[in-house]
């Protein structure tokens, strides 16, 4: 979004931003934050970083946890799901005394990547374009006692749906496809989901219901960098999950919630770009589970 820290802290002042959260990943690939009001977006934030534990994410040990986050002003974006006005940044990692780039976090080790690409001459770019395949639950519950160990998760499009009476249009195992409604009733909470992403500056290609008939669903958005796609991987799963939330739904990446049904994954196109010319685009995917 921004180009330089300047750019960003007048878009602050002028817009009247009042909370900064800066959002970084842990070794795992799930997101965390801290939040800071706006007056402390600053030069020495952007020098020295905000300090954390990075034993409590996985990226260190206890002995030696300190270590300093970093916003990359190009990642920012107005937050959609904030009471008080608030600009999102993505974060990379740093090492507290030296301020080096932390080498285990995620994002240090995507833009080592694109580096090393370059230097070895295989390409000048690498472009990434995943499919992003979740299921969308009206209820969950959980027991893991010492006495007892249950799972329930319910869909109002799941088929078991039959007996309890209504409208009558539900999507049967494995049925749901590319769904139109009525039998498809999650097309307006999808539609919610893109013009959030795109509002955060996510380009989407489509969206749609998937095989999954108990509320399986599917956002694609076009090929991009590696890092990009990264960042965006994290941008899709907070935006479904917390346009979800605000629904009293509840969105879930695990590969497999139910059994007997289709699972989801993340089908990954890739592409790699030479010199000047067009970039060859290869058939082969791969399959990422995403939590």
């Amino acid at each position: 979004m921004f180009s330089t820290f300047d750019d960003a802290r007048i878009y602050v002042q002028e817009n009247a931003f009042q909370m900064i959260d800066l959002k970084f990943s842990d070794l795992w690939g799930r997101w965390h934050h801290v939040c800071i009001p706006a007056h402390e977006f600053n030069e020495q934030l952007m020098r020295d970083g905000v300090g954390f534990d990075g034993s409590s994410v996985g990226l260190k040990s206890v002995k030696s946890g300190d270590m300093v986050l970093r916003p990359d002003v190009s990642t920012a974006f107005c937050d959609p799901f904030w009471q008080l006005p608030t600009l999102s940044f993505i974060c990379s990692a740093f090492e507290a005394d030296t301020k080096n780039p932390f080498a285990r976090d995620p994002r240090n080790i995507a833009i080592r990547a694109d580096e090393y690409l370059r230097e070895t001459g295989v390409a000048d770019e690498s472009r990434w374009g995943p499919e992003y395949e979740f299921y969308v639950f009206d209820d969950v519950a959980f027991e893991n006692e010492v006495n007892r160990a249950s799972y329930r998760v319910d869909s109002i499009e799941a088929d078991w749906q039959s007996g309890k009476g209504g409208h009558g249009h539900l999507i049967p195992r494995h049925g749901g496809y590319h769904a139109i409604p009525p039998k498809d009733q999650l097309y307006n909470l999808r539609s919610e989901m893109v013009m959030n992403l795109e509002s955060m500056g996510v380009e989407v290609k489509y969206h749609h219901h998937e095989v999954g008939g108990p509320g399986q669903c599917e956002i694609e958005t076009p090929m991009m960098g590696l890092l990009r796609s990264g960042d965006v991987t994290q941008m899709v799963k907070y935006v479904t999950k917390m346009t979800a939330h605000r629904h009293q739904q509840t969105v879930t990446f695990m590969p497999k919630p139910l059994y007997g049904e289709a699972g989801s994954d993340s089908p990954i196109s890739r592409s790699i770009g030479y010199g000047t010319q067009p970039c060859k685009y290869h058939s082969n995917t791969d399959t990422l589970p995403l939590r």
